[in-house]
């Protein structure tokens, strides 16, 4: 009986998306797709895979709204890389872990991991507004930092700048927006209910 109590949805969860990530890096595409290319993108490609593969391996341990804003940023790279590398087991690790980070028990353990006291925290659903911008802003902001820093690795100069100075610009506000989506709840505290949603609303709604 005890086994099943400690099997509780928000730790079997977590475990899930620790055991594909770490099998990812068994695989490691990115790693792959390096050996194939010269010295300077290799180096870029083994630098940015295991950067953002360490991130969100710590964020995993250390559940938090922003460590749910990293695991959002992250997880989808690794479902292009596993696909563009062309790995079936890789592919599948990465999928497994987006889907599971998508699903609503997922989401609920991170915020919690910031909850104060006696808190019980339930995440909003991102509007469907905001799904393709959120979307689109992740994929500028993605390509921009990899791709140009890429660039830059082969040579292609102009391009490349061009792309960096483009992602360092989205650097001082894509995050921030990104982040916003990873902070909104419903709260059950001992007096009442508090629904946490800057986006949509102005200020805090406390309701006995």
């Amino acid at each position: 009986m005890a086994i099943f109590t400690r099997l509780r949805p928000d730790r079997m969860v977590i475990a899930v998306v620790v055991v594909a990530w770490a099998v990812l890096a068994l695989s490691s595409p990115w790693q792959s797709i390096a050996d194939d290319s010269s010295r300077a993108v290799a180096w870029v490609l083994t630098t940015w895979g295991w950067l953002l593969w360490t991130s969100v391996a710590v964020s995993l341990l250390v559940p938090s709204p922003i460590s749910l804003t990293i695991v959002r940023i992250v997880v989808p790279l690794s479902v292009v890389v596993s696909t563009i590398e062309a790995s079936p087991f890789a592919i599948f690790c990465a999928v497994v872990a987006l889907i599971v980070c998508a699903s609503p028990v997922f989401v609920d353990t991170m915020v919690q991991g910031g909850a104060y006291g006696d808190e019980t925290r339930f995440s909003l659903r991102t509007p469907l507004p905001y799904v393709a911008p959120a979307v689109l802003a992740w994929l500028l902001y993605t390509a921009s930092l990899i791709g140009g820093s890429l660039f830059l690795a082969a040579h292609r100069y102009w391009p490349g700048a061009v792309l960096i100075a483009v992602g360092i610009l989205l650097t001082r506000s894509i995050p921030q927006r990104l982040h916003r989506l990873a902070r909104r709840w419903l709260v059950l505290v001992p007096v009442g209910i508090v629904v946490h949603d800057h986006l949509v609303l102005h200020e805090t709604i406390m309701a006995p």
